[in-house]
């Protein structure tokens, strides 16, 4: 928001990192600004009208520079440092800066790891800067569109075969810390040692020690993404006030004549809700003693499924979907519907029976 971001710039400290915040690049660094104080950064929003405003604390780089990593199955691929141009801070390496994998640090290559594995993503790139002060790791930004070498597509494609094949493709293997030798390959002689075998190698007893990895960073499945893996980006509505006035007044009672009048105009929306959309009707129902006032999941409707306050309109075809060929026995058996979880479930459990 534009004035609460004048308000923080007002109090921040700085220098701070400026980014324009919209589109899926910043096309090599051409839209990132450091700026030094207040005065500074106000003129920069009014020059160049980014919306919204979007800033980070600076971090004072450990050699100036930063830390690309790519992962395939959560294992760095091929990780180097970036450091900027003489006289620039930025290391963009398009923007004249200039690399090196040398004494790549083992903290940035385990929090790339974990922030792959948080984002449950197959192939993954994260910028780490290392603060000079404490050689504490902290991200800066992560992808998972970002420029590669071509060895590295190559596997990602690879990965993806291996894993839609269920393991008729090989997995592919790319040794830890040979990042700089394979980047002076061409491609084309990379795929076709991949043809020939490119998996891993089981040295001699005398090279054991040498082609052991020096971490635990084995190339591994990524886990499946739900829809409960995105946060509720809007909370039922509790206040009375908040209700759409095509609802105002209607008692509880009467909860079936307030689902029918919402259905086009809130549920709708005019399309189908995108994945992942977390809209909820703005309503809810107090629990019954007995039965007869309580939702059964394994025949409810959209709409009566949604009452409930924890399902969206996605989750609510799920279950639709899954009740199609398995009835439900217990109420806790709705948790094996993808996308709906322990939390969820707790929010409508004394709402619903089988």
């Amino acid at each position: 928001d534009e004035k609460e971001g004048d308000e923080y710039l007002k109090k921040a400290k700085y220098p701070q990192i400026v980014k324009r915040s919209y589109g899926p690049s910043n096309y090599g660094g051409y839209f990132v600004h450091k700026v030094d104080d207040y005065k500074e950064a106000r003129k920069l929003f009014d020059e160049k009208k980014y919306r919204p405003v979007y800033t980070q604390d600076a971090i004072p780089l450990k050699y100036s520079g930063d830390l690309r990593v790519m992962l395939i199955g959560h294992k760095p691929v091929c990780a180097f440092w970036r450091f900027s141009g003489e006289g620039e801070w930025i290391t963009n390496t398009s923007q004249g800066g200039s690399m090196s994998y040398e004494n790549v640090p083992m903290n940035a290559l385990e929090l790339a790891v974990k922030a792959s594995k948080a984002a449950k993503a197959e192939y993954w790139a994260c910028d780490i800067a290392i603060d000079e002060n404490t050689d504490e790791p902290y991200i800066l930004e992560c992808a998972t569109a970002f420029a590669a070498f071509p060895y590295i597509r190559d596997w990602i494609g690879q990965y993806v075969m291996w894993d839609l094949s269920e393991g008729r493709f090989r997995m592919p293997h790319v040794p830890l810390f040979s990042w700089e030798e394979l980047g002076k390959m061409d491609p084309s002689v990379l795929r076709t040692l991949r043809h020939l075998y490119f998996a891993k190698y089981t040295p001699s007893a005398d090279g054991a020690y040498w082609m052991t990895d020096k971490g635990d960073f084995d190339m591994e499945l990524t886990d499946e993404s739900f829809l409960g893996d995105v946060p509720d980006s809007i909370e039922p509505i509790t206040d009375e006030s908040q209700l759409p006035k095509e609802v105002l007044g209607v008692e509880n009672e009467n909860i079936e004549i307030a689902v029918n009048e919402m259905t086009e105009d809130t549920i709708d929306m005019g399309g189908d809700l995108p994945v992942g959309d977390e809209t909820v009707l703005p309503f809810s129902i107090e629990a019954e003693d007995d039965t007869s006032g309580m939702i059964n999941i394994n025949s409810a409707s959209t709409e009566e499924l949604m009452i409930t306050g924890a399902i969206t309109a996605k989750i609510a075809l799920l279950i639709e979907e899954y009740r199609e060929n398995t009835r439900f026995e217990k109420i806790e058996d709705i948790m094996n519907v993808k996308g709906l979880g322990k939390k969820r479930f707790s929010k409508m459990e004394d709402l619903i029976t089988v």
